[in-house]
């Protein structure tokens, strides 16, 4: 699930389309904080992949599997390790 400050759209839900954080200033605390994998911004928005994100999505999963994670773009990645192994992030 990717994370972002911007505004919900009307056809948009939380937590299915994306997690959508109350302020900008909670989400730049989380990334000073490490808690993001990855995190940038376009068109003054932030966006990012939060470590939780990542634990659940391996939970789901068993290892090898493809999985799709719904964002601007659909991307796959490779998922090859074992939930416990992400304790380590």
């Amino acid at each position: 699930m990717v994370d972002t400050t911007r505004a919900r759209r009307d056809n948009e839900v939380d937590g299915r389309d994306y997690h959508f954080v109350a302020t900008r200033e909670q989400m730049e605390r989380d990334i000073d904080n490490h808690l993001f994998v990855e995190a940038g911004q376009f068109k003054n928005n932030l966006y990012g992949t939060s470590i939780q994100s990542v634990k659940e999505v391996a939970q789901q999963v068993s290892t090898r599997r493809f999985v799709c994670v719904r964002a601007r773009v659909c991307v796959c990645v490779y998922v090859c390790v074992r939930a416990s192994d992400l304790c380590r992030l």
